[in-house]
């Protein structure tokens, strides 16, 4: 089961128990002119300075921040879209104006990330924290064989977890952006990919059969499985010319693709992505294996082939 992200682990680390819950948020030491650069110290501070002051939304609250004109701090929706309605608090009509140095403030306290114990050591502005949750790379997933019940941070925990409990060969890649050669025999279904690159990431090629052709996928393993794609692939297979062809052919079977995310097993990724049919007689050998080459990349707005992924 997957830990319960509440607002306390949200926000990081709890000060002390009372009627109050208190979080030690880090907020910039500006001095008098200091920029945003500038040294940081941390202050244990109540939770609903950072929320909406309306109960029912409670919402965190983002730049621009509007009080009303008893004080109360309310959230965009909160206020109305003109600025000008009814503050729920106050109970009646009133004015709202904006707060410049509350955005400030609001925009530089941070809390260490949620999966700090999983390996991110990322601090977060507290109200990206729902944001950054969706992207986080050290969100735990729960194993991808079916039956085991353990979760982990995708990028080093699961990647051991399944190398060493369960046996499943792991490839490591040194960058993105760069093509590397597999060959892998037809009877095995699932691979790890592990990018050790600034941003390490598992991805999961998955091979099965599809009438009479293997179909390959990738897909990246991260627990927001709902996030938009973030890296695309270029997956090709080869295969050599046949002993009997009268002159020198090369065929090539090749699929360019966004990746999509899986966050457990036998997931949307692997049933509704796009899979790449390589026909038996492309296999090579005995164990019937496939030479693939793979490329991934971080996702730009466009993705133009080069050389290396023909």
């Amino acid at each position: 089961m997957l830990p319960d992200v509440g607002r306390s682990r949200e926000a990081g680390t709890v000060g002390e128990a009372g009627s109050h819950r208190r979080q030690r948020i880090s907020r910039k030491s500006r001095g008098r002119r200091a920029g945003r650069g500038g040294p940081r110290f941390n202050v244990s501070l109540e939770f609903h300075l950072f929320h909406c002051a309306v109960a029912d939304c409670d919402s965190r609250l983002k730049p621009p921040v509007y009080k009303c004109e008893a004080g109360h701090r309310l959230c965009h929706n909160c206020r109305g879209p003109r600025g000008d309605g009814h503050c729920g608090i106050c109970d009646r009509a009133t004015t709202f104006v904006h707060c410049p140095d509350v955005d400030m403030f609001i925009d530089s306290a941070k809390v260490p990330c949620p999966y700090e114990s999983f390996g991110c050591d990322r601090s977060v502005v507290y109200h990206e924290i729902p944001e950054h949750l969706d992207a986080c790379a050290y969100a735990p997933c729960p194993c991808l064989v079916p039956g085991c019940h353990v979760a982990a941070s995708p990028p080093p925990m699961l990647r051991d977890h399944l190398a060493a409990d369960h046996a499943w060969t792991v490839h490591k890649f040194a960058a993105y952006a760069k093509a590397y050669t597999l060959r892998i025999p037809a009877a095995e279904s699932q691979r790890l990919l592990v990018v050790e690159a600034d941003d390490p990431r598992l991805f999961l090629m998955s091979l099965r059969w599809r009438g009479a052709a293997l179909a390959v996928s990738v897909s990246c393993v991260r627990r927001s499985d709902a996030a938009g794609p973030d890296f695309k692939c270029c997956l090709w297979a080869t295969a050599p010319t046949p002993p009997d062809a009268r002159r020198q052919m090369e065929r090539r079977v090749m699929m360019e693709t966004d990746v999509a995310s899986c966050a457990v097993p036998g997931g949307p990724a692997l049933e509704n992505g796009m899979w790449m049919h390589v026909m038996p007689e492309m296999l090579l050998g005995p164990s019937q294996e496939v030479q693939l080459r793979i490329r991934i990349d971080k996702n730009r707005p466009a993705f133009v082939l080069t050389p290396e992924c023909p």
